[in-house]
């Protein structure tokens, strides 16, 4: 009865005290203890039967939630939920299955990248680590004397490091200038380290002086300058598939045009047909027509066409005929 007061109990049916879970690792993984209870409850998590109180990981009432996760979060973990009444525990062993013991591999790609003085950048360094990783950013700029003199610069200044106390790795894997100058000129390295080695990825900034913009910028905020350079293919290619569009909506209106030209035509044509044929019908009794009709060729004239509707054609010799006798209703004559 837990009309008042009912200890703490599972929602869900355990299948086993241990419930084993192999994830890869990078993967995202979310702990479970459903339980519900009348009264307040507390929640601890244990790992490896020691107090779990993660900084970056997020404890949502009955989950534990683990995101990007290193062969170092691979262990014991337990859910302990206790009030005065009652206190339940499960267990979860977290295997984690690594692809190989090797330095961090990179999902960015080297850019090589232009802008202009008052613009903004952004370089990404996305990777996957087995192990846990840690971030770092340097760069190497070149003063505006160097610039014009050609001179290379070896040395790599520290710029951004990541710190789990202060931000996310998500964060630390972007890195973005604001309002740039000429002396941002350089290259910008992202060094990725985890305890088997580091690999860097390079980015190439060429800043040039706002005087050199096109004519076609000159005008426009340095925001929008950066999101029109970044959209330019996307317009493009919106534009080509408005052209495409016109064009299929001209063809399909030039084939419903041509179609009820035709069927006008057809109409016209069996009208004809029907006319002509019901005059030859009559002519069925009439001796001349017996006598004389028979398929009769025609020259390249608009009786050609209407010939492919008639049955037969009929000629008539003058000294057949009388005045006055009436040979068929709706027949076409053709006089010699």
């Amino acid at each position: 009865d837990c009309t008042n007061q009912c200890p703490p109990y599972w929602t869900e049916p355990i299948l086993q005290q241990k419930q084993t879970l192999v994830y890869p690792t990078s993967a995202f993984v979310s702990l479970k203890c459903p339980y519900n209870a009348k009264s307040k409850v507390k929640i601890t998590w244990f790992k490896d039967e020691q107090i779990f109180s993660p900084r970056i990981f997020l404890v949502d009432n009955i989950y534990l939630n683990i995101s990007k996760i290193t062969m170092y979060e691979a262990g014991m973990y337990t859910c302990i939920i206790e009030n005065s009444l009652r206190k339940i525990s499960r267990s979860f062993p977290l295997i984690l299955q690594g692809r190989s013991l090797d330095r961090p591999a990179f999902i960015s790609k080297s850019t090589n990248v232009t802008r202009y003085e008052g613009d903004n950048v952004t370089f990404e360094c996305l990777f996957y680590s087995d192990s846990s990783p840690f971030v770092q950013w340097f760069a190497q700029q070149k003063s505006i004397k160097n610039i014009h003199k050609n001179e290379q610069q070896n040395e790599l200044e520290f710029f951004k490091e990541y710190n789990p106390h202060t931000m996310s790795e998500d964060e630390v894997e972007l890195l973005t200038i604001k309002r740039l100058q000429q002396n941002d000129t350089g290259v910008y390295l992202c060094r990725v380290l985890n305890e088997y080695d580091f690999n860097d990825l390079i980015h190439q900034l060429t800043v040039l002086p706002d005087s050199e913009r096109p004519l076609l910028l000159q005008n426009i905020s340095s925001n929008r300058q950066h999101y029109i350079s970044s959209r330019l293919s996307d317009e493009l290619i919106i534009l080509i598939g408005c052209i495409i569009g016109i064009l299929l909506f001209a063809f399909i209106f030039f084939l419903i045009y041509h179609f009820r030209n035709e069927k006008s035509l057809q109409q016209t044509l069996l009208a004809t047909r029907i006319l002509a044929t019901r005059g030859i019908s009559n002519l069925k009794n009439n001796q001349l027509y017996r006598n004389n009709c028979h398929r009769f060729q025609t020259e390249g004239t608009i009786s050609t066409i209407i010939s492919s509707y008639y049955d037969n054609q009929c000629e008539f010799s003058r000294e057949n005929l009388a005045v006055g006798y009436l040979i068929g209703k709706g027949a076409f004559v053709f006089v010699y």
